[in-house]
């Protein structure tokens, strides 16, 4: 194929076609449980895409992941400053990054928290498609933080596409496990705190 192309050589081709022309390759758009697990996997790998690719991503590639990745760090970047009005120096290596991006999310928690509520439960617009909220008929479990539908913590609807409960499709998908957690109980203490 290189020699039909007298500006390209062989590498450069393979890669074009795996990275981007493949059939097996998903469109573009990326859905919030890869996003969750991309941040996921990150804090448990650091930088290592191809790794990270092998565990759980269907028709996608390690450098579009890696620029997925970025893309949610820009997204915290950008959160965090409109939040707290901050210029932080950039991040570089992995673990740094890994550190510097926690860090920034433990001190978003509450604003995160607060700002879900105020929204009454509804998904971050503009970020994702979720599907329609149906009422859970039986005790299920969420998706993302897995704690049970219904309860306090997550509400009574589940998203039909997602399995995300209400709360959680109203928290950015950045903040992940215990973090997460931590923000749907700090959004169930908002409710004991305006019963007062």
């Amino acid at each position: 194929m290189a020699d039909q192309i007298p500006t390209r050589n062989g590498k450069q081709c393979r890669e074009r076609y795996v990275n981007h022309l493949s059939s097996a390759l998903k469109p573009k758009i990326w859905d919030p449980n890869e996003d969750a697990l991309i941040m996921h996997l990150f804090f448990k790998h650091g930088t290592k895409w191809s790794q990270i690719c092998r565990q759980g991503f269907v028709g996608r590639t390690d450098n579009g992941i890696k620029n997925r990745f970025h893309h949610l760090r820009r997204w915290l970047e950008k959160d965090y400053r409109k939040r707290f009005d901050s210029d932080d120096e950039s991040m570089s290596s992995g673990e740094d990054m890994a550190t510097s991006i926690h860090q920034k999310i433990q001190r978003m928690i509450a604003a995160i928290a607060s700002e879900s509520k105020a929204k009454g439960g509804a998904p971050t617009k503009g970020k994702y498609k979720f599907g329609k909220f149906k009422k859970v008929k039986r005790v299920t479990s969420c998706k993302r933080c897995c704690l049970l539908v219904p309860s306090a913590h997550t509400g009574v609807k589940i998203c039909t596409v997602t399995g995300w409960c209400e709360a959680c499709a109203s928290i950015p998908s950045y903040v992940m496990g215990d973090d997460l957690r931590a923000c749907l109980t700090q959004r169930m203490a908002l409710d004991d705190f305006m019963l007062e």
